[in-house]
């Protein structure tokens, strides 16, 4: 499975019209982590699945849990949670193997072995915040032996710094 994942693009609807034109035959879901500040009825919720940010209003619902056949991703902005602990928890609780989420517009990936939980933060696709400022989505593309996480800057260029593959652990469970 690919996803690509984008987050915080505060009114750029012809970023997220590039990225589903671009990509639409190349991944299986795109999901955006809010503050898009876009209308509801936009066009591009019918290819995105979405989550309402901090500055969306109530356009939105606050978070998801989305299944794959391969996944259970847990969807939201992030500003609900003072701590990347604390949204990993409440993921986990909801079933989640993925946690995708924005609010910061910093790029963080993190696996937890334990849990074989990913967590990732796509950066933002409009307003980054990390230094060098460069406006980031990510690509995820997982197996049932480990995760792709590569990150693209707006025109598309891997960002090679940033990436990662990560091999999953999954522990059998006990009955």
């Amino acid at each position: 499975m690919r996803y690509l994942v984008v987050s915080d693009s505060h009114g750029d609807q012809r970023v997220l019209q590039q990225l589903v034109k671009k990509y639409s035959q190349h991944v299986d879901y795109f999901f955006c982590c809010g503050d898009s500040q876009l209308e509801s009825d936009n066009p591009v919720w019918q290819v995105m699945i979405n989550v309402c940010g901090n500055c969306d209003g109530n356009l939105f619902t606050k978070e998801r849990i989305f299944n794959t056949t391969q996944d259970v991703i847990y969807l939201c902005h992030g500003d609900a949670f003072k701590t990347t602990l604390e949204l990993s928890l409440h993921a986990k609780q909801n079933g989640a193997n993925i946690a995708l989420f924005g609010h910061t517009h910093v790029p963080f990936v993190n696996y937890n072995r334990s849990d074989d939980l990913l967590l990732v933060n796509p950066g933002s696709i409009a307003r980054p915040r990390q230094m060098p400022a460069v406006k980031t989505y990510a690509i995820i593309e997982t197996t049932p032996d480990k995760y792709q996480v590569c990150y693209y800057d707006e025109q598309g260029h891997c960002i090679d710094a940033l990436s990662q593959c990560i091999k999953r652990e999954i522990k059998e469970k006990k009955e």
